[in-house]
């Protein structure tokens, strides 16, 4: 592969390298299905930046960053660089080969470690060029390395070039993958290539290929071809390529790293600035065609009773579970799915359309925040049975931008607000000479904070600007 970044080791484990070009990386992550584990430079990582990670057969995990290799094993962390030996210290790739030996791609050539001792490969030895890209170990023993000039299949301990007049198009190999049936797939700046072995097939713009170079390349159990681009995560079908339905994403996710399908058919995508994404089949977009008041959808909560609920720039929006077919008040996602909703505003109570926070009361209610940066005459909803109660400046409040809140302990809850901090008693009522309030201006003035900029309440610290 090219950027395995997202790797699931022996033990069951997500990895997930973090490879941001731009602002750097924040290390390698461990992820065990509910809680998430960071090594960084501080736990004796090279460097933060991480592009490439494989297992060896001992269980060593070996971390390929921007200054250096790494290996991780029983929690210790060591690092190697070009004073050890490497070509270069920028690693691009890692692979384990059938006979447990790690290969290393860098910017200046390819090493390999066995048992401990390390052998170099350039030019010199067969390479079409020393800018290492890729690298694919298969089933059959031949290792695969893509160049920034073309591939090599290195085999019986020589070098093979396969590039253009082998059928290979595009010069620059950003990814490999040998799929279930032993096909080797190759992603370049004009698209897909496949080589069976025998002779290649191309998947360029003809078949639906858009972008300027193709990033990673894996395979989901059913044999669909998965691939990201520099601008998409696309798949090929039936001769065909079609950019995956995950339109639901926020706009805010750019910079596709990594993909990886995992034997469930579930696909995971690891980007730049978005964090960790996770696609199935099942998901379906749900935008303003299907009811929701408004695309641009800032919260969300799911109730006690499995109902959704939607807070965008537009007003607060529910969604009913177990909601019948062909009912007033339902839009389709997908064959015979249908959605039953209802929307709330300031016409039906509410202090303002623009949603900042959904949260439960933890019991039967919700707290719903309103306003907006520049928006400051919303306030706070309680709903509860249908009845929404509201609060604004009107009520007592000294900001209708609510931030978030807190709730303390059963009898009051914190309310943090863009222009300081107001306290609900038990019965909904504002108490505005609560003694607690004297405390807290006191905690925030010991610790140089402002009282007009409180943030965040309860998870984490108390915040300034």
């Amino acid at each position: 592969m090219a950027n395995q970044s997202i790797f699931h080791d022996s033990q069951g484990f997500l990895w997930i390298g973090s490879t941001s070009s731009t602002v750097g990386g924040n290390g390698v992550s461990r992820y065990d299905g509910q809680t998430f584990t960071l090594l960084d430079t501080d736990n004796g990582l090279a460097d933060n930046s991480v592009s490439s990670i494989v297992e060896t057969g001992d269980g060593s995990l070996w971390f390929g960053t921007r200054t250096g290799l790494s290996r991780w094993q029983n929690d210790q962390m060591t690092s190697f660089t070009r004073e050890d030996g490497l070509p270069r210290d920028r690693i691009r790739s890692l692979a384990v080969d059938s006979n447990d030996q790690l290969w290393i791609g860098t910017s200046a050539g390819l090493a390999r470690l066995n048992k401990g001792e390390l052998t170099v490969f350039t030019k010199e030895e067969g390479l079409p060029h020393n800018y290492i890209h890729a690298i694919q170990a298969t089933k059959n023993g031949a290792l695969w390395i893509g160049t920034s000039a073309g591939a090599a299949r290195y085999r019986n301990g020589e070098f093979e070039i396969f590039g253009q007049s082998e059928g290979l198009q595009g010069k620059s190999i950003g990814a490999i993958h040998e799929s279930a049936d032993g096909v080797i797939w190759f992603g370049t700046e004009r698209g897909l290539t496949s080589f069976n072995g025998t002779s290649t097939q191309h998947y360029g713009t003809r078949e639906g290929f858009a972008g300027k170079k193709v990033f990673d390349i894996d395979s989901s159990p059913d044999g669909t071809i998965w691939f990201g681009t520099d601008s998409r995560i696309c798949r090929l079908e039936g001769g065909h390529i079609y950019p995956a339905p995950i339109s639901h994403l926020p706009n805010s996710v750019q910079g596709y790293e990594a993909i990886y399908c995992d034997p469930a058919g579930n696909v995971w995508i690891a980007t730049g600035f978005g964090g960790l994404l996770k696609y199935t089949e099942s998901l379906a977009s749900i935008d303003q065609s299907h009811g929701i008041q408004g695309n641009s959808v800032a919260n969300s909560h799911v109730d006690s009773e499995n109902n959704l609920w939607i807070g965008s720039q537009s007003g607060l929006s529910v969604i009913y579970d177990g909601n019948q077919l062909n009912q007033e008040g339902t839009k389709p996602i997908r064959d015979s799915v249908y959605l039953a909703y209802r929307h709330f505003g300031r016409s039906d109570g509410m202090p303002g359309n623009r949603i900042s926070m959904i949260e439960s009361d933890g019991k039967d209610g919700l707290w719903i925040g309103t306003g907006g940066m520049y928006i400051a005459d919303d306030g706070l909803a309680h709903f509860q049975d249908g009845l929404i109660h509201r609060f604004t400046k009107r009520e007592g409040l000294s900001s209708g931008r609510i931030h978030n809140f807190f709730p303390a302990g059963p009898d009051a809850t914190w309310i943090a607000t863009g222009v300081g901090v107001a306290r609900l008693s038990t019965g909904l009522e504002l108490v505005s000479n609560d003694p607690m309030l004297a405390q807290l201006k006191t905690f925030l003035n010991e610790n140089k904070i402002k009282e007009g900029s409180v943030y965040d309440m309860g998870v984490r610290q108390i915040s300034s600007s």
